[in-house]
């Protein structure tokens, strides 16, 4: 659970480290990729392989949401 806790951690505080591709989060500074593709019940990490419990993806994921409306919201206001 603690890596899932730094990835939270990394995502709350530093969001401009990680960058979406259509299938994974990639953390730009260590290379750590999370697949997320096929959402929440599929997070996973495939280079160490790593799966998570449950209610460490349901954590993961909440993180994962906020990011990427984050992300969204200031690329909107950006474009003002």
């Amino acid at each position: 659970m603690a890596l899932v806790s730094e990835i939270i951690e990394s995502l709350n505080n530093n969001p401009d480290d990680w960058v979406a591709g259509s299938h994974y989060l990639q953390h730009k500074k260590s290379g750590l990729a999370i697949w997320i593709a096929n959402g929440k019940s599929f997070l996973r990490v495939d280079n160490p392989r790593i799966r998570f419990t449950w209610r460490a993806k349901r954590k993961l994921w909440k993180a994962i949401r906020t990011w990427y409306t984050n992300l969204s919201l200031d690329r909107l206001a950006e474009r003002n």
